[in-house]
Formats: C-alpha cells, structure tokens, sequence
C-alpha cells in the first residue's frame, strides 16, 4: 500500500515537474513566433515602400491630367475607371493599363517582390509622358 501511494506520488511529481517546463517555455516560444512575425512582416514591408512610392507617383501624373484616383479606389478599379472614360490618348491609355497590370502583379501576385522589379516599374512610371485626347 504505501509503495503505491509512493509511485502515485512520484508519478503526480513528474507531471508537475513536466508542466512547469511547458508553462516556462511558453513564453520563449511566443517571444520567437512574435520575432519571426515582425521579421517576415518588415521584410514584406521594406520592399514595397519604392513599389508604393512608384504607384503613388503614377496616381500624381493622372490625377495632374484630370483623372484622379478615389480615397477607396485600388488599382484595378482605378485602371477600369480610367480605361472606360479616358482622358488619355490611346497611346498613352495602352501605357497606363500596363503600368497598372505590372503594379498588381508586383504588389499583389507575389510576397516579396523582386528588386528588379520594382525598380523596372519605377523607372517606367519616371518615363511615362501623359498625353490628353485633344
């Protein structure tokens, strides 16, 4: 009788023992999942900042020629506005949607954007001339 309380007590100390080492490792655990979040989360975060100043500085050129982007409008909705009531030349409309399907592809499409990329888009956006319907 007392062997068996005596293995039962040692048994019930194992799983204390056991517990303690999971509740003090649930915090280095949670610690490195949270590193690894905010990590993944820059990375992503770092490499689309020149993709959006890209795109932003294309929404400026249209916006200059008088079509301006909406507060809620995403690029898509923005290049299907522009391509149904256009104030660009044909020329120049065949030059945006492309702009504007390069950008989805680049922000969108993929997690991490090539640097190559992004800055092919942005020296396109730089060289992009806006001519109006006359």
């Amino acid at each position: 009788m007392l062997s068996r309380d005596l293995r039962n007590v040692s048994e019930w100390n194992e799983d204390r023992l056991t517990d303690a080492r999971l509740f003090h490792r649930a915090p280095f655990a949670a610690l490195m999942l949270g590193v690894a979040t905010f990590w993944a989360m820059r990375t992503a975060r770092l490499r689309a900042v020149p993709l959006d100043a890209a795109y932003d500085a294309l929404c400026t050129k249209l916006a200059r020629i008088g079509a301006p982007r909406g507060d809620s409008e995403g690029p898509l909705d923005y290049a299907s506005r522009l391509r149904s009531a256009p104030p660009l030349s044909d020329r120049c409309a065949v030059e945006v949607q492309r702009l504007f399907a390069e950008y989805v592809g680049l922000r969108y499409a993929r997690a991490f954007p090539t640097g190559e990329g992004i800055a092919g888009f942005a020296r396109d956006v730089y060289r992009l001339r806006l001519e109006t319907r006359n």
